[in-house]
């Protein structure tokens, strides 16, 4: 969703900047109307997955842990 979004907004934004006053995709009104529309999806794109890496490193399993300073129980030799 991220690089879809984000490429289709850079692309139009680029030509919004980059382009000629006389064409169609020309002018900074239309790099401001992609960023406005584009920016948002794109934005959500990137929350998704930074919070989803967060999830996905929270659920590491539990360390087990043995102590062999302390004695054990059983018969000793």
């Amino acid at each position: 969703m991220t690089v879809l979004c984000g490429l289709c907004t850079g692309v139009f934004v680029l030509g919004g900047l980059f382009g000629g006053r006389g064409d169609v995709f020309g002018g900074g009104e239309v790099a401001l109307l992609a960023l406005i529309i584009g920016g948002l999806p794109t934005a959500i794109g990137i929350g998704l997955f930074y919070g989803g890496r967060r999830m996905l490193r929270a659920s590491d399993p539990p360390k087990i842990v043995v102590r062999l300073d302390e004695p054990q129980d059983g018969p000793t030799p």
